[in-house]
């Protein structure tokens, strides 16, 4: 569904630009009324960005870390999908 409607948004920009009907802006305009980012904003979101980013990496590392077993070899953790899959 998204890229379906990628795909018509891209066409539906070609279509207005090849018929002289999409309007074009000009450099810097627009952009008056933007201010320039502020220091604790920053340093909340990329707070936040760090704490993702450290979690999907512990998240990765305990991914692959070997699982305890039992004496038989199975899974120690009750898993009802591995009697299915086993």
């Amino acid at each position: 569904m998204f890229a379906g409607s990628l795909v018509v948004m891209i066409l539906v920009g070609v279509i207005r630009e090849m018929t002289r009907r999409l309007p074009h802006v000009m450099p810097g305009a627009g952009t008056v009324g933007l201010r320039p980012p502020q220091g604790r904003n920053a340093r909340q979101i990329l707070a936040a960005q760090g704490t993702i980013v450290a979690f999907l990496i512990a998240g990765a590392l305990l991914a692959g870390a070997p699982h305890p077993r039992n004496a038989d070899g199975r899974p120690a953790m009750i898993n009802p999908a591995y009697d299915l899959l086993g």
